[in-house]
């Protein structure tokens, strides 16, 4: 077991999220924005819900309709943690956005939820106590979707969702009170270093086997070797945190 340390959010360079395999799928790449024209009635999203953020929405879902002459013409269903907000945008229509309370306030975690689209527009969120919420739209219309937040998916329908790092460290969040499982993978020979609150790690061979180098001397750090994937886990229990 290597060494842990209060949880706030952990910093991590070169790492997948979890059991990541060498094949990339592109749709469960972690992004701040997806974008995609309309080709089917059902759209999954996956969001990370921040326990920390208060004055920022969890997710910003953009329905563009085909204007047919006028300037703009979209909605905008705006997911707090306490509440759906959908505002329509229409040409000379400056009506106030409709607010309605999610029954049950989101935690910290990854939310699931899917928009189906049809002679109405329903908002369906999985793995939840919430159920779901329905309005009326312009299904005929629809040509784009947009989706925004911190960290989301757009149809990823496993799983197994992966962040690509280059050259500079991303944050990547934490459940807590869970195991998460990692992998990570690199074209060429590696040493990834990890932040964990005030701890430092870096992973590389000690004796054969994995485990935090930092303290070595840099002549005698053994890098990870590049094609191949490595595994470790990290577990969160009562914000303490340990790598193993």
């Amino acid at each position: 077991m290597m060494g842990g340390g209060l949880l706030g959010i952990l910093s991590i360079c070169s790492l997948l999220l979890p059991n990541f395999a060498i094949y990339l799928d592109g749709v469960c790449l972690i992004r701040q924005k997806y974008e995609s024209n309309q080709d089917g009635t059902q759209t999954h999203i996956r969001a990370w819900v921040n326990g920390t953020d208060q004055l920022s929405s969890v997710i910003k879902i953009t329905l563009e309709f085909d204007p047919k002459g006028y300037p703009e013409t979209f909605d905008i269903i705006e997911i707090w943690k306490d509440q759906i907000e959908l505002r329509r945008v229409r040409k000379n229509d400056n009506t106030d956005p409709l607010k309605l309370p999610i029954i049950h306030p989101l935690t910290p975690g990854w939310m699931e939820m899917t928009l189906v689209s049809g002679e109405e527009f329903q908002l369906n969120f999985t793995k939840m106590q919430n159920g779901s919420y329905t309005y009326k739209g312009e299904r005929e219309r629809l040509r784009k979707i947009r989706v925004e937040g911190s960290y989301i998916t757009f149809n990823c329908l496993n799983d197994i969702i992966y962040w690509r790092i280059e050259h500079f460290p991303k944050i990547i969040p934490l459940e807590l009170n869970i195991y998460n499982n990692f992998s990570i993978f690199s074209r060429k020979e590696y040493i990834p270093s990890i932040k964990i609150g005030e701890k430092n790690l870096q992973l590389g061979f000690n004796g054969g086997i994995m485990n935090d180098i930092s303290s070595l001397k840099e002549n005698l750090q053994v890098p990870l070797s590049g094609h191949k994937e490595y595994y470790f886990n990290i577990g969160c229990i009562n914000e303490i945190c340990e790598v193993w």
